[in-house]
């Protein structure tokens, strides 16, 4: 089964609003933030995650389960704080449930 994982959105901070880059003066992407660490990150199979990172850093991804398990045990295992995670795992988990409906 096929999931639609589309995470071009600004993660929110405790105040509701969107995070924002003190560099760039920028929204803080859900979907750049996972692409480009899943870019330059560590994993078992470097070039399926790579093609998932472009992907999903272009707009939305369609995973199958097995690939989408992978990108959540990433991001459970990877240095992302809790506000980050928590909000991909969301995501993902809204993800799952709309694939099985």
């Amino acid at each position: 089964m096929k999931m639609k994982l589309d995470l071009k959105k600004a993660f929110i901070g405790l105040n509701g609003l969107p995070l924002i880059d003190g560099g760039t003066n920028k929204e803080v992407m859900m979907n750049e933030t996972l692409a480009n660490n899943l870019a330059i990150g560590l994993s078992e199979d470097p070039i399926k995650m790579l093609g998932i990172a472009t992907e999903l850093y272009n707009g939305p991804v369609e995973l199958d389960e097995s690939d989408m398990n992978k990108i959540e045990d990433f991001i459970k295992n990877y240095k992302f704080t809790n506000i980050v995670k928590a909000q991909l795992l969301s995501e993902i988990n809204k993800a799952k449930l709309k694939a099985g409906e």
